[in-house]
Formats: structure tokens, C-alpha cells, sequence
């Protein structure tokens, strides 16, 4: 997950994967298509800053991303990318409808409810299967239609419908 002005994280590094210097990454996005499209990509440890290396090529196994780099070629260049970040620069994200929202868009957005009660800011993002979850001071929102009623990225703010159980669960 990105902060303000860090980069947009697209996959984590996890193993070497085969002989040949691919690397195999856990997708961190919902767009597993952009990043099969990307011809370059920013390798980071911090997940803030990194150095342009070129994609020859991205395949999918059992739900990861197995990434072949310009420039690694044997299992020991691989291995030295473990734990690494796959990034991009946030002005490199696809255009996303009005529907769905960057992790780091959403993140510290004042959440209240349609009754003017501030529930805190978003503090963190849980990835679910089935949809998002939104930390606040005060509760755990489930990002979906059914209970997001609006998100101002201008205002910075998002208003809730009250629903029971809302409130009172807190932070994990």
C-alpha cells in the first residue's frame, strides 16, 4: 500500500522462480492486466524509490505473476530481488472509474455518516476476497455500494450509510 507521494506497488517479490532469472510476485492489484502491459517498471526495496528496469516479459502461475527483467538472468540475480517491490510512479496508473478508488486516494479520507457523525480517517486498507474493508479509528467499513454512500477525493471525505454493527466493532 502507497503512501503520499511514495510509488504505486504492484507486486512483491517473493521467489526465484525456474533458471532463467524470472522472478516470481504476488500481485498487489486489482489490474493484473496493466501490469502484463507495462514494458518498465520501478524495482524497489522501500516501496519508495527504485531504479527503471525493463519487463521482457510477465506470465501468470497459480495466481502469481512470474516477471522475466532485463538484467537477471540466473537464479542468483532472482534470488537477490527477493522482498523487493514491483512499482510504478503514481502518474503512471490507469484511469479508474468513478466506482473504484487507489488504496493511497482513499487513504486519511475523513469518514462520516449520512447523520454528520465522524467515524476518524481512514487509516488502512484491508484486501479482501470479496471487497475492501476501511480502517477507522472507529470502525471497520466494508467498501461497497451498500454502505459507501459517497467518496469526494476533492473534499477528502467519505460518507457512510449507519448501518447496524457499524460502529461498534472499533480497530482490530
Amino acid at each position: 500500500m502507497s503512501g503520499a507521494g511514495d510509488l504505486v506497488i504492484l507486486a512483491r517479490i517473493v521467489s526465484p522462480f525456474g533458471r532463467r532469472g524470472e522472478v516470481k510476485a504476488l500481485v498487489d492489484t486489482d489490474f493484473p492486466e496493466e501490469f502484463a502491459r507495462r514494458k518498465s517498471v520501478i524495482l524497489s526495496q522501500d516501496g519508495r524509490s527504485g531504479a527503471d528496469r525493463e519487463v521482457t516479459g510477465v506470465r501468470f502461475h497459480k495466481g502469481a505473476a512470474l516477471v522475466k527483467l532485463r538484467g537477471v538472468n540466473s537464479i542468483s540475480d532472482a534470488e537477490e530481488l527477493r522482498g523487493w517491490v514491483i512499482a510504478i510512479r503514481p502518474d503512471q496508473r490507469a484511469e479508474l472509474d468513478g466506482s473504484s478508488f487507489w488504496i493511497d486516494d482513499v487513504l486519511g479520507l475523513e469518514v462520516v455518516t449520512e447523520a454528520g457523525q465522524s467515524l476518524g480517517g481512514i487509516s488502512e486498507v484491508l484486501r479482501g476476497r470479496a471487497n475492501d474493508v476501511w480502517v477507522t479509528e472507529s470502525a471497520l467499513i466494508p467498501a461497497v455500494k451498500e454502505v459507501v454512500v459517497e467518496v469526494d477525493l476533492e473534499k477528502r471525505r467519505v460518507v457512510v450509510r449507519d448501518v447496524e454493527g457499524l460502529t461498534s466493532g472499533g480497530k482490530p
